[in-house]
């Protein structure tokens, strides 16, 4: 079986150092974007009867300086055991040493493309090259640092070098929705009163009485809540309830991955839910062409699957995904120069693969790449002009049911 990896590692990387030669050879790769969501983690909501606990083996260091100072004294933030929302020594939605690791080997997937086939960074650290920026979440931070640390490994770094993360206070982010867009959740809120919606919750109908029966229980946790309790355990190798078997689960999955892409589908949601973060991705682009933010070369945000899956929809892609994006999943989103006419292009992969950006006819001989002003015309359809003002509700009195308020309030 190891064999047989590792002849598929060698594999890949043959295919991939090819198709790069073939493309090295009109193109020059000038700046790379890269959008992950956080690696595995902890579920986030109980279930009525938790039966499994929650062990956390990865370890958080830290230390306060002042300035560029270092501290001689190093400490380590443990939760209390069984004093948690889980059960366990783990806080809700913490990230575990398995999404770590997701993060350590996409890193060095990186590195495989990055510093040994496209040779677009160098084999040690130059930290001025990179800019890294997460949400202000011991998940999103610690996936980054694992993300880093695979793409240069400990002995590919000086002694010392540090590298800055860059965030932003929750109520100023534009990597995630914003709870006070007015506009924002009122189309969420209009999803869900729906036919389509109300025919997806009737169908969960038969689950959630076998589910209140055998938890002795009157209410449930919400849909998209549950399944992500029994998803994260799947992801641990934790056992389900006794009460939930595959085909619940399949239909689970099912039904929560329409409710999630029903949301995320229309316009209003695409625009003031990660319009903001767009620009921000398009103008890095636009500065990097005008020399405003050289030497950077490589920026690195680090986000939620919220994030991911916002993004693929304001490019049309969310549809054509079978799954929600998964742990660790990633965006990368490449500026090519055509060495004959000096013009940009943008290639995005998602997972790693390389995508075809919807309705933008490639120019090229490589089908992938799309034209940067093309793209950022696709783009500039979900960037508001006045985030504000045009986040002000168009229903301000209007009142909706807890539980529809509560879905809105987690996932937009």
């Amino acid at each position: 079986m190891k064999v047989l990896f590792l002849s598929s590692v060698l594999f890949f990387a043959v295919i991939l150092a090819d198709a790069s030669e073939k493309i090295q050879s009109k193109f020059e790769l000038k700046f790379v974007q890269v959008i992950t969501r956080h690696g595995a983690r902890t579920a986030f909501n109980p279930l009525p009867a938790e039966d499994v606990a929650w062990n956390c083996t990865l370890v958080n260091l830290g230390v306060s300086v002042v300035g560029q100072g270092t501290a001689p004294v190093l400490y380590r933030k443990k939760f209390i055991e069984n004093r948690q929302i889980l059960r366990g020594d783990c806080s809700a939605g913490a990230l575990t040493s398995e999404g770590w690791q997701n993060h350590l080997s996409l890193g060095g997937h990186f590195r495989t493309r990055y510093v040994d086939i496209l040779k677009f960074l160098p084999e040690t650290l130059n930290s001025s090259l990179h800019y890294v920026r997460s949400t202000d979440s011991p998940r999103t931070i610690a996936s980054v640092q694992a993300n880093l640390l695979g793409l240069y490994p400990v002995e590919k770094r000086e002694k010392g070098d540090m590298v800055d993360i860059f965030t932003i206070d929750a109520a100023k982010e534009d990597i995630l929705p914003q709870t006070n867009c007015g506009k924002l959740n009122d189309a969420c809120n209009n999803i869900q009163f729906s036919a389509a919606w109300k025919n997806n919750s009737k169908s969960l109908e038969g689950i959630a009485s076998k589910l209140k029966s055998a938890w002795n229980v009157t209410t449930l946790p919400w849909w998209v809540g549950l399944w992500d309790n029994l998803h994260a355990r799947t992801f641990h190798g934790l056992p389900w309830p006794s009460v939930v078997d595959q085909k619940m689960y399949n239909q689970l999955t099912d039904a929560v991955l329409f409710q999630l892409k029903a949301l995320y589908r229309p316009n209003d949601v695409k625009k003031y839910g990660i319009g903001r973060f767009l620009e921000e991705i398009v103008g890095a682009m636009d500065s990097f062409i005008a020399g405003d933010i050289q030497p950077v070369r490589y920026i690195n945000y680090s986000g939620h699957d919220l994030t991911v899956a916002l993004i693929l929809s304001s490019l049309d892609l969310l549809d054509s995904i079978k799954t929600w994006p998964k742990f660790a999943s990633s965006i990368q989103f490449e500026i090519w120069n055509d060495l004959k006419t000096n013009l940009p292009h943008v290639k995005m992969l998602y997972n790693t693969m390389e995508v075809r950006i919807p309705r933008c006819p490639s120019t090229t001989s490589d089908s992938f790449l799309c034209p940067l002003p093309i793209f950022k015309k696709l783009i500039s359809r979900h960037i508001p002009v006045d985030y504000d003002s045009e986040c002000k509700s168009v229903n301000p009195n209007g009142n909706v049911p807890k539980e529809v308020a509560d879905v809105t309030l987690f996932l937009c």
